[in-house]
């Protein structure tokens, strides 16, 4: 991780965590994840719009949840709050069978010299524990996941909610965001700080659509 930082240039590091600082949920944790939240309210073969809803937060919105809550005669909140609670379990099992691996080149943040904090669209549960469980706690100074609330979810990148919360935490005026995905870049440019792509496959990201053009971003490529 490249450390371009510095206290002249900017008040804090921000970072997205899955797939920046540790590996990404395998998807057979997700499914199952997914499946058992169905499985909770009796539902044995949802349809496939509405398992990607559950599955993927690129679909997941208030209104598609809810959409899926009234298919299933569920309530969206019930439904929501169930679907995290059961990903988190799920992930916490993984991180404690040696899944989801922090990323080697984490170490380097420990010469970053400016404030610290994560912000991931995983349930704050999750983030709580990957810290815990990795000893992270002493290179951030701050870290936040999303509430287990259709609130929560609502708040979610691309939204600048938790970007800006975080900003205020660490009493930050300018920061850039190192995030994995185009989402994580539209949430910085809505919160109107710098961003960074983070391409950890080698593969050249796709370019950035966007009608915000007040920030800058730049790609970063680096092995697994």
């Amino acid at each position: 991780m490249s450390d371009s930082t510095g206290p002249t240039e900017y008040d804090a590091l921000l970072l997205d965590m899955d797939g920046v600082l540790v590996e990404p949920t395998p998807g057979p944790v997700l499914d199952s994840a997914v499946s058992a939240t169905f499985e909770a309210f009796d539902v044995d073969d949802p349809d496939p719009e509405a398992y990607e809803v559950l599955r993927s937060l690129s679909a997941a919105t208030p209104q598609t949840v809810d959409r899926v809550g009234r298919t299933y005669d569920v309530d969206t909140e019930t439904l929501w709050r169930m679907r995290e609670r059961i990903a988190a379990d799920r992930q916490i099992a993984t991180l404690d069978e040696g899944g989801k691996r922090v990323y080697d080149d984490v170490v380097t943040l420990r010469s970053v010299e400016v404030a610290v904090g994560v912000v991931s669209n995983n349930q704050q549960r999750t983030v709580d524990a990957i810290v815990s469980r990795n000893g992270l706690d002493s290179q951030f100074d701050a870290w936040s996941g999303l509430d287990p609330t259709v609130e929560g979810l609502r708040r979610a990148k691309p939204a600048p909610c938790y970007i800006e919360a975080m900003l205020d935490e660490l009493d930050a005026e300018t920061a850039l965001f190192v995030g994995d995905s185009l989402s994580d870049i539209h949430a910085a440019q809505l919160a109107g700080i710098d961003s960074a792509l983070l391409c950890r496959n080698g593969d050249s990201p796709k370019p950035l659509k966007s009608n915000r053009p007040t920030t800058s971003h730049r790609c970063l490529n680096l092995p697994n």
